[in-house]
C-alpha cells in the first residue's frame, strides 16, 4: 500500500500509542480515559501533517486505509476521523 504522508516525529507517535495501550489495560477509569485522550492527541497529530483543510486531511489519512475514494471503507475512516476529531 503506498504511503501519502510522513511522519515528522515517528518516535513521539509511537510513544503516544505504546503508553495508551499500557493505561487501556489498567483496572483504573482515569487511566482508561488517559489512554483515550493519548489515542486521541495521536490521531490530532496524523491529522495535523497532512495538508490542506481538513477535509483534504481526512480524505488523506482514508486514502491510507484505501486508496479507493468511492470505497465504503474510505467513507467510514473519513468519516471516523471526523467525528472523532469533533
Amino acid at each position: 500500500m503506498k504511503r501519502t504522508f510522513k511522519f515528522i516525529n515517528y518516535r513521539m507517535f509511537e510513544r503516544k500509542i505504546r503508553f495508551s495501550e499500557d493505561m487501556i489495560n489498567s483496572n483504573d477509569l482515569m487511566e482508561k480515559k488517559s489512554a483515550l485522550d493519548f489515542i486521541i492527541d495521536a490521531l490530532q497529530y496524523l491529522v495535523s501533517i497532512q495538508e490542506g483543510n481538513r477535509d483534504k486531511q481526512y480524505a488523506a489519512l482514508a486514502k491510507n486505509v484505501n486508496e479507493d475514494n468511492n470505497s465504503k471503507v474510505y467513507a467510514v475512516i473519513k468519516q471516523e476521523v471526523n467525528d472523532l476529531i469533533k
